[in-house]
């Protein structure tokens, strides 16, 4: 079983390191809140909240490192990946049987050691011989969004996470270049707010912070090109009692005055022999997508709206609000399109409106009617009925996530995607964005598909890849979540407008 290394047990180091932890963050003297110990070397944080990261923690940091390593590389790693993250991960230490990671298992749950973690962050009651704790390897493009690790305990009551540590093996080389640096949030109302400071992985390192309310942090995504590196530790956890999250729920609204069908939706569904197949493939199905939905002179104009808006942006940056940022990072990342910016050129005002024009149709009674016709679904009185949802512009590292208390009313889900092609942009001649070698046809470059669960089971149930101008109707039912899996563009950033939409259903009609 590895030792702490004995600097770190020295009272001067752990009592400097306890005082900066507790007094820094209402000392002016802590300046950003960030103080190495001399004699150890070790990187304390006091905000966002606590985090400290101890260089060679263990005596014989290298030697242990290394056979931790080998024993590691020999356990089959499984693939994980939902909405929350996409990594390679082992069974719980406990299932493993190596020398080293049972040793570790054994050291992280010694008393000296709980004792050094109790003084330095602060806590107290941690659990004597209790520790969970799994090893991990991110390869490229691999990546865990934000969270806070508070996750209750459903087997033992009032015991949940109280501190969260992290040992790295990844190899002495590791740089910021090679991402995946661990990203801490600061909290604003409760809820993450931006990324304020970022540790970089370092070889034997082991670090530490308090799970809490305001513990948000993410793994950002790894970029090591060369093969065979990747982002390899081992994490684990602590316990102790849990605090509690406030929901987030969002509501129907009612729905747009009529507008006229024909002016957006190609006429070959308008024919009522078109919503009858369209109708019976629902019905079968509780899903259909159909394609080529909007008129060919509509889909233009919308990819091009984007594509202008896109180069304002660029060009004003956040001093416009065309798209703004939808958070908090704990449960999505996207622009949502924004309704009330007001612009003075005339071209950038005139695209700005066809997306809110966009929106209001994709809000309208009229459409309602049309979905009540094709799905057979009973809508709850339309002239009053219900409707939530935006348009997105999704981008490389875009995702939504599952939470229990953020949970989306049930309802029959309207997904329609723009998907702006190479061609289009050379066309145009905006060159700003490195575009992949795709077509608008190929969903499968376009990555970030949304994803349908069992809430209860985890199964999956569905997965709707982006298709240019392809409308889906997927009727969730009570029970059902999704997600938008995080997005990945290896050849270059590029962008969709994505519609999504929900309306309220007439349940007791529709068993």
């Amino acid at each position: 079983m590895p030792i702490i290394n004995p600097c770190y047990a020295s009272s001067p180091a752990l009592q400097h390191i306890r005082r900066f932890i507790a007094d820094a963050a209402t000392s002016p003297a802590a300046g950003d809140g960030a103080w190495i110990e001399p004699e150890t070397g070790a990187r304390c944080f006091a905000t966002p909240f606590p985090v400290l990261q101890l260089p060679r923690f263990f005596a014989s940091s290298d030697v242990f490192a290394d056979a931790l390593q080998s024993e590691i590389r020999a356990v089959p790693l499984q693939h994980r990946s939902n909405d929350l993250f996409d990594f390679y991960q082992s069974w719980d230490a406990q299932a493993l049987d190596g020398v080293h990671i049972q040793g570790l298992r054994r050291a992280m749950a010694s008393p000296p050691i709980l004792r050094f973690i109790e003084t330095v962050l602060g806590v107290d009651g941690l659990m004597a011989g209790r520790v969970d704790l799994a090893a991990q390897r991110y390869e490229r493009g691999g990546y865990l969004l934000c969270h806070d690790d508070d996750i209750k305990e459903e087997v033992e009551a009032g015991v949940a996470r109280r501190v969260a540590f992290v040992y790295y093996l990844v190899d002495a080389a590791w740089s910021a270049e090679d991402g995946g640096a661990l990203a801490l949030f600061d909290t604003v109302d409760g809820q993450p707010g931006r990324i304020v400071r970022r540790l970089v992985p370092e070889r034997g390192a082991l670090v530490l912070f308090r799970v809490g309310e305001t513990s948000w942090h993410q793994v950002e995504e790894v970029r090591a090109r060369l093969a065979g590196r990747a982002r390899w530790s081992v994490t684990g956890w602590l316990y102790g009692p849990p605090p509690l999250l406030d929901g987030m729920v969002p509501q129907f609204h009612s729905l747009r005055p009529k507008m006229p069908l024909a002016d957006w939706i190609c006429a070959d569904y308008l024919t009522d022999a078109a919503k009858t197949r369209i109708s019976e493939q629902f019905i079968n199905e509780s899903m259909v997508q159909l394609q080529e939905f909007l008129r060919g002179d509509v889909r233009d104009k919308l990819a091009g709206a984007m594509r202008l808006l896109r180069r304002y942006h660029s060009a004003h940056g956040d001093t416009v609000l065309a798209w703004q940022t939808n958070g908090p990072a704990s449960l999505r990342r996207y622009a949502q399109w924004h309704t009330a910016m007001t612009i003075e050129d005339a071209s950038i005002a005139e695209a700005a409106q066809l997306l809110n024009d966009f929106d209001a149709f994709l809000q309208s009674e009229a459409l309602a009617h049309y979905l009540q016709h094709v799905t057979g679904l009973s809508m709850v009185d339309i002239a009053a009925s219900g409707v939530f949802g935006q348009l997105r512009r999704v981008v490389h590292g875009d995702y939504t996530l599952l939470r229990d208390d953020w949970r989306e009313p049930s309802g029959l889900d309207v997904l329609l995607h723009i998907l702006t092609t190479p061609d289009e942009a050379k066309a145009t001649g905006d060159d700003a964005v490195a575009w992949p070698d795709t077509t608008a046809e190929d969903g499968a470059s376009w990555q970030g598909a949304y994803h349908y669960i069992n809430e209860e089971d985890g199964d999956l149930l569905a997965t709707l890849t982006p298709a240019d101008n392809a409308l889906t109707l997927v009727y969730r039912d009570e029970g059902v979540a999704r997600f938008l899996k995080y997005s990945l563009q290896e050849d270059g950033e590029v962008e969709r407008l994505d519609a999504m939409y929900t309306f309220a259903v007439d349940l007791a009609d529709d068993q």
